[in-house]
């Protein structure tokens, strides 16, 4: 609804069936009326609650195949992917106190959520962490690329490590005899990845103010939402 009291919408379908014996269900994600556009429709595989970019290689029961689908979303077809893989494991070194939901990374037009524990094989190459969500209850955040590398697959097993502990960035700048911190506080992840869109949750930081010799100056609380 915008700003003038109009209402604006657009038309979202999907289709769904099966392939390889595995359920799978197109989502025409940019609304225009067509189901195979590589990066901006979607994909839910399997019991999925979360879908991803639609790829030219999905997983269907463990294994990977070539994926065509057809324009208008009524046929699919497959072919076993031939080339070689390694495993890729988003979960193991992924210490946090909630659930991670979703944890998708880009192959060139790949897509894959490796958010399940142990972890997957997927095609060999560079691979970026394009968005991930962590829950525990009712609170959540979302999880975005930030400035975390690109994550290589060689002929080993890739096991990254990030997520917690956070570290705070901020700007603050010092006037007279008082110390000025920027509210726009951002949460980095040891492998440079950002938490954003932080639901039920209030940061309040403890602030320590030290001198060039290591002294303690200062210290309080920065409260923001």
């Amino acid at each position: 609804r915008g700003n003038r009291m109009a209402w604006f919408y657009e038309t979202a379908t999907s289709m769904a069936g099966k392939v390889a014996g595995e359920k799978i269900s197109l989502l025409d994600a940019n609304c225009n009326g067509k189901f195979d556009e590589i990066g901006k429709d979607a994909v839910m595989v399997g019991k999925a609650k979360w879908a991803v970019p639609l790829g030219r290689v999905v997983a269907l029961k463990g294994k990977l195949y070539h994926l065509k689908v057809d324009p208008m979303g009524k046929s699919v077809s497959v072919q076993p992917y031939e080339g070689e893989v390694a495993k890729l494991d988003m979960t193991k070194a992924f210490k946090a106190p909630g659930t991670l939901q979703y944890c998708v990374v880009q192959n060139g037009e790949a897509y894959f959520d490796l958010s399940k524990k142990g972890g997957m094989d997927v095609p060999l190459g560079k691979y970026t962490f394009l968005r991930g969500r962590l829950e525990k209850g009712k609170l959540s955040c979302n999880i975005v690329r930030g400035k975390m590398k690109e994550i290589e697959v060689g002929s080993g097993a890739a096991t990254p490590t990030w997520g917690p502990p956070l570290k705070i960035v901020f700007a603050a700048k010092k006037n007279d005899d008082k110390v000025h911190i920027d509210s726009r506080l951002r949460f980095m992840g040891c492998a440079d990845e950002e938490y954003v869109d932080f639901k039920n949750v209030i940061a309040t930081p403890d602030i320590q103010v030290k001198s060039s010799e290591g002294m303690l100056a200062c210290k309080g609380k920065f409260t923001t939402g």
